[in-house]
């Protein structure tokens, strides 16, 4: 801390009543509430820039007394929780300590990876830590120096607008709890990289100059073009390619007119005016009533977005936003928890701040390499406007793979096999509870795909001489849902609701309803709740068969292989509440660390980042675990994956559908605590003796998706 303490401590803590008490960390935090709820710039209001220091706005802790600023470099309308101070290309460590908290928290910082565990190369990449109380992590990563691709010259108006200019930094937005508590509770900060050599900061000695930043992607898919009609160009030289995507930000209500989201349509589940992404031509075919996948327009029925790319791939994103400001402003915000109470004051206590969805989008990408002062999605310290605004565009460009900026020309850009990866939206208090939010894989590099007939889900990935190498299915786990049931006599808003990609199958339902999914047999009426024999109870209190036909008993995702054939869950979390799932698959072990580096970038250096590390993922292991030489991985088996919540990604890496004796019949994922199976939390995976193609009445993915009329 610089500078005298002249002034009595003030409080700066936000007490939440209930059970989630308040968060802070070293003493401090940023609740959002009060910067959302500020007077000020015409976005301080906005919760897309609740992270965003650029706006100005009048917070109490901005007039006298205040304290002194921890660190040097600290600005006006930065959060009041500490600023981490680096030089792009610096090499740097995040020592993660939890004290004693009643809630797990999911530490992310954006625009940087770091391994698992930092003195093993095979333990994958994360830029996320699920944290309970007592543990301790430390995070080593190398920030990155990279440049945005520059936009061609327009012609200039008569009066051009001097556009403002770059700060000499890029603030990376850190969340010491991902959750929607959390940030509302203040657990988040800026990590400020420099540009530019500081008098106050000192430089390491491996990086003692500025570090000329490079480009994004290599040059060469820089300058390609998506081939006409597809959303990839031609490989180069090294099999890579530039990958296209228009994505679109809409309403369900202009989707399917008159109808809501439908997240369980035989118990009358639904988020009325849910906000979505999709793929442009799909937002396009369902507004000529054409057949998309995933989506049944007479039904209200949809799926998240999901895109893929190959490791070492270039990947280009416009996202247009075509929300109703109007739409928007009538959804409902979530409202703080209960107010700072001045001392003991009772009066105070049970009012609440609000919050309001906003407008204006972003994709907010995990792992891929990105210029994060223009390509990462969120509006966070002083980097320039990332989000679009109604009837506007923004262009993201993302890097499959590592870049090191100090390395010779043409080995800067290292090709990495990421796996799965949260697409989240920029409002972090209400945009993923009324469904914005999506998934971006990275595949096997030289690898392609072929998604399901009926689902983007569900695909086949090959290899680069096009043999099978495994299915792949995303799992988006929801909690913290805007829902609704139709009672008959109008729509009543559910609590603790959870889902598996737009769908829920609840157990348990709100009074007077009791239990939603139930048995004939009176004396256990939750002996065949998983089963075909399974009736619904609905929203009107009738009841009738939850079964979509006598072979699928089921609306949450059916994900089917073929026996013996390898199948990857890709597990993640976008955003929710201050609580963690727990996945689990039956009959299926799989490894804790599925990844692997090549035999020529072993070494495991003690103050950096091996950059070349875990560019794989598989069970088969090149570089020794130590002194121990073992063509098999040294990981651990598991059996269930705990800490799955807000802003987590896995990759669950199956060997063998039906395991090692090939069995075919279907098998339960699930959460497995009680209250989030109870919410709906569950599905069946299906493994078939046939290609799952060849029985598609028994694999919902691959029917012909349902006409969009409606």
């Amino acid at each position: 801390m610089s500078g005298k303490q002249t002034t009595a401590a003030q409080p700066e803590l936000i007490s939440f009543n209930g059970g989630t008490s308040n968060f802070s960390m070293n003493y401090r935090n940023e609740p959002l509430y009060p910067r959302v709820n500020a007077s000020g710039s015409a976005k301080a209001k906005n919760s897309s820039f609740a992270c965003a220091s650029s706006v100005k706005r009048n917070l109490p802790g901005q007039q006298s007394p205040a304290y002194p600023p921890l660190t040097a470099g600290v600005r006006p309308n930065d959060p009041f929780t500490p600023i981490l101070r680096t030089y792009a290309n610096d090499d740097v460590q995040v020592r993660i300590l939890v004290g004693a908290h009643q809630n797990p928290h999911n530490f992310t910082m954006h625009g940087v990876n770091w391994l698992f565990e930092p003195s093993n190369v095979n333990s994958g990449w994360r830029s996320t830590q699920t944290m309970g109380i007592s543990e301790h992590y430390e995070y080593l990563f190398k920030v990155p120096a990279i440049t945005h691709p520059k936009r061609p010259k327009a012609k200039r108006p008569k009066r051009p607008k001097a556009p403002p200019k770059s700060k000499p930094w890029t603030d990376h937005l850190y969340k010491t709890t991902a959750a929607r508590q959390g940030q509302a509770a203040g657990n988040w900060g800026l990590m400020r990289a420099y540009k530019q050599t500081r008098r106050s900061l000192h430089r390491l000695p491996q990086n003692p100059t500025p570090q000329a930043a490079v480009g994004v992607c290599p040059a060469d898919l820089l300058a390609a073009t998506c081939t006409a009609g597809s959303s990839a160009s031609e490989p180069n030289a090294n099999g890579h390619r530039l990958r296209c995507y228009s994505v679109v930000a809409a309403s369900v209500d202009e989707l399917f007119p008159g109808k809501a989201l439908v997240y369980n349509s035989k118990m009358d589940f639904q988020t009325p005016n849910a906000l979505i992404y999709l793929l442009e031509e799909d937002y396009n075919n369902l507004q000529a009533s054409e057949p998309v996948p995933g989506f049944d327009k007479a039904q209200g029925l949809a799926e998240p977005l999901v895109l893929r790319a190959a490791a070492g791939d270039c990947i280009k994103v416009q996202l247009t936003n075509n929300l109703n400001a109007q739409t928007v402003a009538s959804l409902g915000g979530y409202a703080s928890g209960q107010l700072p109470v001045a001392g003991q004051n009772t009066a105070n206590k049970g009012l609440f701040a609000p919050s309001t969805v906003s407008a204006d989008v972003g994709l907010h990408p995990q792992l891929v390499t990105r210029d994060v002062a223009r390509s990462d999605g969120t509006n966070a310290g002083f980097n320039p406007v990332q989000t679009a605004a109604p009837g506007a565009s923004v262009t993201y460009w993302w890097y499959a793979g590592n870049v090191d900026a100090s390395a010779p020309a043409n080995e800067r850009h290292i090709p990495v096999e990421f796996g799965a990866s949260n697409l989240i939206p920029a409002d972090p208090l209400n945009h993923h509870q009324y469904g914005l939010f999506g998934a971006l894989v990275i595949e096997p590099e030289g690898s392609s795909w072929t998604t399901d007939p009926n689902s983007r889900a569900s695909a086949t990935v090959r290899d680069s001489n096009g043999e099978q190498l495994f299915r792949d299915f995303v799992v988006i786990v929801q909690d913290d849902i805007a829902l609704y049931l139709d009672t008959g006599n109008g729509l009543t808003q559910q609590n603790g609701n959870g889902a598996v990609n737009y769908r829920t199958e609840r157990l348990m339902g709100s009074n007077p309803f009791g239990l939603t999914r139930t048995c004939a047999d009176s004396a256990n009426p939750t002996s065949c709740v998983f089963s075909v024999a399974a009736q619904c109870t609905t929203g009107n209190g009738g009841s009738t068969d939850c079964g979509l036909g006598p072979q699928i008993p089921i609306q949450t995702p059916m994900y089917c292989a073929r026996t013996g054939h390898q199948a990857r869950f890709r597990l993640l979390h976008p955003g929710g509440a201050v609580t963690n799932q727990v996945f689990e698959l039956h009959g299926h072990p799989y490894l804790q660390a599925p990844y692997s580096t090549k035999a020529t970038h072993c070494a495991t250096p003690l103050t950096q980042t091996n950059l070349h590390a875990s560019q794989t993922i598989g069970n088969d292991v090149v570089c020794p675990d130590g002194d121990l030489e073992t063509p098999a991985s040294v990981s651990e088996w598991k059996a269930a994956r705990m800490g799955h919540g807000p802003a987590n990604h896995y990759d669950v890496v199956i060997e063998q559908a039906g395991g090692a004796n090939y069995e075919s019949g279907d098998f339960l994922y699930r959460s497995y605590p009680a209250l989030h199976l109870q919410s709906g939390i569950w599905g069946i995976f299906r493994v078939t003796a046939q290609e799952p193609s060849a029985v598609p009445a028994r694999c919902p993915s691959f029917q012909q998706p349902a006409s969009a009329s409606g």
